[in-house]
């Protein structure tokens, strides 16, 4: 017999469906609307995960906001980076630790290698990357 096996995750305090059947109907729809899949499902397991997806408390923007101003003004040498900063969401922590991690790069290459990266081996990581 033929049949689609689909995940349908949705989250956040306002995407949280009530209810069992309000998540069934949601998730129906979705795929109703973008696969063009319109049959009754045979089979609809719904699990309610209602504290998946962290939320920041009341005041938490501020917080940071001001643990960031004290960092750039105390001139510490340090990186508040992951989730508990600047965005819960995996994307969210890796492009956090991107922008805080380039400009060391760049005092590194200047203070050990005169503002020139070293050179790579063969293979290295920018030929993983590349396809």
């Amino acid at each position: 017999s033929s049949g689609i096996n689909a995940e349908y995750g949705v989250g956040g305090e306002w995407a949280c469906p009530d209810t069992p059947h309000m998540a069934e109907r949601s998730a129906v729809d979705v795929v109703t609307r973008y696969l063009g899949i319109s049959d009754t499902p045979t089979e609809c397991r719904i699990r309610m995960l209602e504290k998946c997806i962290p939320h920041y408390t009341l005041g938490h923007a501020d917080r940071v906001r001001h643990m960031f101003s004290l960092i750039k003004e105390q001139q510490l040498r340090l990186s508040l980076v992951g989730a508990s900063y600047c965005g819960a969401g995996v994307p969210d922590c890796i492009a956090n630790a991107i922008d805080h991690t380039e400009p060391l790069h760049m005092i590194m290459n200047e203070r050990y290698f005169g503002g020139d990266p070293p050179e790579e081996e063969e293979g290295g990581m920018d030929a993983m990357f590349k396809a």
